[in-house]
């Protein structure tokens, strides 16, 4: 019977130890599907923000590409004022060495003007000393 009573008490303990070690399975396996829970909550998270960071991406290309174009836009622009402001500068140039000419040219003509007015005078006066002289032998 001591037998039998030790039998029946080592059953006990082992009955007793094996809910206990249940019972501690259970919260273990409680705990790690907490874990896996969360831990696939942050994934989903995690996912939707990578989704969201390949939209921003893509949207950030885009604007750094449109700027680009703009930029190259831009610089086209202004590389044609400067061409036109140096063609418009060259162009004054020439226009101010003509008009130095044409100052010398009227200078000319004005000179050639007076001397003609003066050789004209000239002759009108020889023409009226002539004519004095021809109504004097009159």
């Amino acid at each position: 019977t001591d037998q039998l009573q030790m039998k029946e008490s080592t059953i006990k303990t082992v009955e007793i130890e094996g809910k206990r070690l249940r019972n501690e399975y259970q919260e273990l396996e409680k705990t790690l599907k907490r874990q896996l829970d969360s831990i696939e909550g942050k994934y989903y998270k995690l996912q939707e923000v990578h989704e969201v960071l390949l939209v921003e991406k893509k949207q950030v290309s885009s604007t750094l590409l449109q700027l680009s174009e703009d930029l190259k836009e831009q610089k086209r622009i202004a590389e044609d004022a400067v061409t036109k402001r140096i063609n418009m500068e060259e162009k004054m140039e020439l226009m101010k060495e003509d008009n130095a000419v044409f100052q010398k040219q009227a200078e000319t003509a004005q000179a050639q003007l007076k001397e003609t007015k003066h050789e004209l005078n000239y002759q009108k006066n020889k023409m009226k000393e002539q004519d004095r002289k021809l109504e004097k032998q009159h």
